[in-house]
């Protein structure tokens, strides 16, 4: 069964008196105001800040380039990752979009440690 109902102003009763109990403010200035302009360059220095500190692909890259190269669980305890994402992290980002050869190997003691070949400069 449907019911419909005719109401003045294409608006429920209650929806009206609820309307009519918000304040609005409508001097409300069309510019920023000081402080909204600070908050957004106080975000820009921060990105800026960021910006010299290395990411975690770096980091990661860093600990790969060592001799030794780097386990599962010494990437997850530095980045914070999941084994699983530091493995989609290697095979993904690493061989298919840089397109730099991760090396696999499995040590005496059964812990497999992946390594990079370091980068080579050109000049």
């Amino acid at each position: 069964m449907c019911v419909l109902l005719a109401l003045e102003g294409n608006a429920f009763p209650s929806a009206q008196s609820g309307l009519a109990s918000v304040k609005r403010n409508d001097n409300v200035p069309a510019e920023p105001t000081e402080s909204q302009v600070a908050k957004k360059t106080k975000s820009k220095s921060a990105a800026s800040s960021s910006e010299t500190t290395a990411s975690k692909q770096d980091v990661v890259l860093s600990m790969l380039r060592r001799q030794q190269g780097a386990s599962i669980a010494e990437i997850c305890e530095v980045t914070g990752w999941q084994p699983h994402s530091v493995r989609g992290f290697l095979s993904g980002a690493l061989k298919r979009r840089l397109k730099i050869a991760v090396v696999s190997e499995q040590g005496e003691s059964g812990e497999r440690r992946y390594s990079v070949a370091p980068l080579v400069s050109t000049e």
